[in-house]
């Protein structure tokens, strides 16, 4: 599990990273969402556009709804 410091105190939250994929019209054409803690990822040596680092995840992440979320949370709460 991912640790999130707050104030000196270390907190057990989960990282949840959000993906949205728009078209050229702005219509939302796919959700997809990574837990730090869960889904295997790699930095990529090349920086985005607003000299972010960038990460590459290791395989397709699930689909970003209510139900996939809870289920993946309430599998490392384990």
């Amino acid at each position: 599990m991912n640790h999130t410091k707050i104030g000196g105190n270390k907190l057990n939250l989960p990282v949840v990273i959000c993906f949205f994929l728009f078209d050229k019209n702005i219509n939302l054409k796919d959700r997809r969402f990574a837990l730090l803690s869960k889904h295997k990822y790699e930095i990529v040596n090349n920086k985005a556009w607003d000299k972010n680092e960038v990460v590459k995840f290791s395989s397709d992440l699930p689909k970003f709804t209510k139900s996939n979320l809870m289920k993946e949370l309430k599998q490392i709460n384990k």
